[in-house]
């Protein structure tokens, strides 16, 4: 490929990986996780550490600190709007789509480097994580780029100097997000094996690697303790043990997720799986039929080893299985899609790339761009809400899960940001109707308006139809208003009560 037209498709890819993560980047309201994210990076850097590091706050994730520390220092510089919060992810996205390029061009060629660009620039996974304000797209970032350096140390296995790069972002990766270990204990095996088959000066190449470890073991140490008491005692949070009649259900979503996008958000769109996943699954296979060669073992290493920890210890009745973290290992898996892509005789490999490139196109305008990415409506109902309430107006609002204390924390820091902390807001808590209802009594007894604020989904149906039928018995029932979401769970209903009105007639 001519450098001139190779620079021409970099700058290409680039401006359309950007483009696709800033189109209605604040078209969605922020979810309770990424309130919870802005009210905590609010906080000073040491307040933060110590908030994540204590087991008494509901409101902080369980995640290392250098995600929050780092979105500290930006949020000081650009502000806590939605934009300029949901900017940080989408920086670290195009940056994790220009490592994808480096690596397919450093381990394989230009071609390849460009095909993987391609798929990691409009992918759905890549997107959907680009436009959240979490930390699983630094977390790819720094993946893709602690696999390149480690390539790139191993041809200069003797220069200490080499080996920095791969230590600084190996240590990063690991205090942004815990899965990262997985893939920094893959890799680790990769350079054992690709130093003892070294001929010469393999003992220096070895003391090289070996201070990278213990660097990675000492600058780790101080919080080992923090990540021992969040997973052996309560595992990964929404993850969840596998059981035996699932073992095959997972290795499914993992493939579907990695080529379409978040399983949960695509279960309408079953004909467009099985054509694309069988060309992804003819390319990977292609690829790691040449094992035995350093940069595709780099590769199966970074993909295959991680997957297989979280399978089978989800198997062995770990809470340790949710598809978030397979976005650390995502950019290997498209440059290893790319590789074997060309493996291909010609007329295969132009259907199967065409295919693959298609599909992505197909679910990104439907879902991504088509708004079916959309979580709860929180802006639409503090405007629907502004619009009607008065001065000794109260607002109820009803967790999406009960009795989980995480959800409850962050949709009500979400409903506290959309409405400037202005309204008269509780967070109703408690496991049964009855314990909700009384709470609103005792919140909207001085009201003359009570807005009952709920998400209209499965897990919360039986508990919040039996608060409505005792709060119709209570006060004037004065509109309904419905928020639907193209995805499913997570559509919002309010019902205004005119709570004076009837007690005056009582």
């Amino acid at each position: 490929m001519a450098d001139r037209y190779y620079k021409i498709y970099l700058i290409a890819i680039l401006i359309t990986a950007a483009l696709l993560r800033m189109y209605g980047l604040n078209r969605m309201s922020l979810w309770g996780d990424e309130a919870c994210m802005i009210y905590l990076c609010r906080e000073t850097p040491a307040d933060i550490i110590e908030a994540l590091a204590s087991a008494d706050r509901p409101d902080v994730d369980v995640a290392p600190p250098l995600f929050f520390i780092l979105l500290n220092a930006w949020m000081h510089l650009l502000g806590s709007s939605i934009f300029a919060f949901r900017g940080f992810s989408v920086l670290f996205g195009v940056l994790t789509v220009w490592g994808v390029v480096q690596l397919g061009e450093h381990l394989f060629s230009k071609k390849t480097g460009c095909l993987a660009g391609i798929f990691a620039a409009i992918h759905p996974f890549q997107i959907w994580y680009s436009q959240e304000g979490r930390m699983y797209t630094l977390a790819g970032c720094l993946a893709v780029y602690t696999i390149l350096f480690l390539s790139r140390a191993l041809r200069c296995p003797t220069q200490y100097s080499a080996w920095i790069p791969f230590a600084i972002t190996g240590i990063a990766l690991a205090y942004t997000q815990y899965y990262g270990l997985l893939l920094l204990f893959a890799l680790f095996l990769h350079a054992v094996l690709a130093i003892r088959k070294m001929d010469a000066d393999r003992k220096r190449a070895a003391s090289c690697f070996a201070g990278v470890v213990i660097f990675w073991i000492a600058a780790f140490l101080p919080w080992t303790p923090v990540l021992l008491r969040d997973y052996m005692h309560a595992g990964a949070p929404g993850g969840f043990p596998l059981m035996f009649n699932w073992v095959v259900t997972p290795v499914f979503l993992f493939a579907k997720a990695v080529m379409f996008g978040l399983e949960m958000y695509i279960r309408d769109y079953l004909w467009l799986y099985p054509l694309p996943m069988i060309l992804a699954a003819l390319s990977v296979g292609t690829a790691m039929a040449r094992w035995r060669e350093p940069p595709v073992r780099l590769l199966m290493f970074s993909v295959v080893i991680p997957f297989l920890i979280v399978y089978g210890g989800s198997l062995a009745g770990l809470r340790v299985y949710k598809s978030h973290p397979f976005v650390i290992f995502h950019p290997a898996f498209l440059v290893l899609m790319a590789s074997g892509s060309f493996l291909l005789k010609q007329t295969v490999r132009r259907f199967t790339i065409g295919i693959l490139i298609a599909a992505q196109i197909t679910v990104l305008i439907t879902l991504v761009l088509g708004g079916n990415y959309v979580k709860p409506r929180v802006q639409d109902i503090v405007d629907w809400i502004d619009a009607r309430s008065g001065d000794r107006s109260t607002v109820a609002v009803c967790p999406a899960f009960i009795p989980n204390p995480l959800p409850i924390v962050g949709d009500l820091l979400a409903f506290r940001y959309h409405s400037q902390d202005r309204m008269n807001t509780l967070y109703l808590t408690g496991s049964r109707s009855q314990e909700l209802v009384e709470s609103i009594r005792k919140h909207g007894s001085a009201s003359d308006q009570l807005y009952f604020v709920y998400q209209d989904n499965d897990e919360v149906r039986p508990i919040v139809d039996d608060v409505i039928m005792e709060l119709n018995q209570v006060w004037k029932r004065e509109e309904t208003a419905l928020f639907p979401s193209k995805n499913r769970g997570f559509s919002m209903a309010v019902i205004r009560y005119g709570v004076r009105a009837l007690q005056n007639n009582q």
